[in-house]
Formats: C-alpha cells, sequence, structure tokens
C-alpha cells in the first residue's frame, strides 16, 4: 500500500493537475482569507474594498500559470512514472544532488515557514495561505524524481 503511496504516479496527467493547483491555490486562499480578515475587524471598514487585493491575487496566478506549467513541462519532458520519490540516480550523483538540493531548498524553507506561523499562534485565517505552501511542496515533491529518472534519448 504505501509503495504505490510514495511513488510518482504511473501517468504524467496527475502530476500536472498538482501543477495547476499551485496558481490555483493562490486564488482559492485569496478568495477566502480577505473576507475573513475584513469580517475579523482588522481592516479600516471604511477603506479600500477588499476586492483589490483579491483581484491581484488573480492577476499574479495568471502572471504565474504560464511559468509554473512551463517548469513543469520541462521536468516532465521524457516522465517515466512510478518512480520512488526517494529515487537516487547511480550512475550520477552529483546530478542527484544538484537536483535534490534545488528542489529541497524551497521545501524546506516553506514546511519550516509554515510550522513557524504555527508556533506563532496567528489567528485562524492566516493559515488559509498554507494551502498554497502546501500545494507548491507537492508540486516539488513530485517534480524532483521526474527530473532525475528521466529517460534518455536512446531509450525506448
Amino acid at each position: 500500500m504505501f509503495d504505490i503511496l510514495l511513488r510518482t504516479p504511473a501517468r504524467a496527467w496527475p502530476v500536472w493537475l498538482v501543477a495547476l493547483l499551485v496558481p490555483t491555490s493562490v486564488m482559492v486562499a485569496a478568495w477566502f482569507y480577505y473576507p475573513a480578515l475584513l469580517a475579523s475587524g482588522t481592516l479600516d471598514p471604511n477603506a479600500d474594498s477588499i476586492g483589490i487585493p483579491i483581484f491581484q491575487a488573480m492577476v499574479s496566478a495568471v502572471i504565474v500559470t504560464p511559468i509554473v506549467m512551463g517548469i513543469t513541462a520541462i521536468c516532465l519532458r521524457r516522465y517515466r512514472g512510478r518512480t520512488p520519490l526517494n529515487y537516487w540516480d547511480r550512475k550520477r550523483p552529483a546530478r542527484s544532488f544538484l537536483v535534490s538540493l534545488l528542489f529541497a531548498l524551497p521545501i524546506i524553507t516553506l514546511i519550516t515557514s509554515t510550522v513557524y506561523e504555527h508556533i506563532q499562534g496567528w489567528p485562524w485565517y492566516e493559515y488559509l495561505w498554507d494551502i498554497v505552501s502546501l500545494s507548491f511542496v507537492a508540486w516539488l515533491i513530485l517534480l524532483r524524481p521526474a527530473v532525475l529518472d528521466r529517460r534518455s534519448a536512446g531509450d525506448v
């Protein structure tokens, strides 16, 4: 059972869905965060509407979407599927180390900041942004083994 859960999907389409979840999560988090922030009384009721930051989040998501999809396309080139998440290419240890480092640094940063937020005991609506962090972490976790276990050009 755990063997199935600790591998990349057999086909690439679930990875594409997780990639699409990254910009979508920004819009969803903003859609719920700003009304909750307004309802909490933190914002000045006479100030501008919350529509402005929600619209900015949507624009940001639209701008980020081609970048995320482009990175995903590059990483999924010659995708094998069913690769263990902890895959290490023994034939190319330097490449495995560099790719792991490239993906691990943002993952560690996001998880550390999420844990820090929870330790601080912020209001509940601040935790809505964890949706974005966790979707980004899931995306990176799926891309790392996909990059390391690529088919070479001669493989069929």
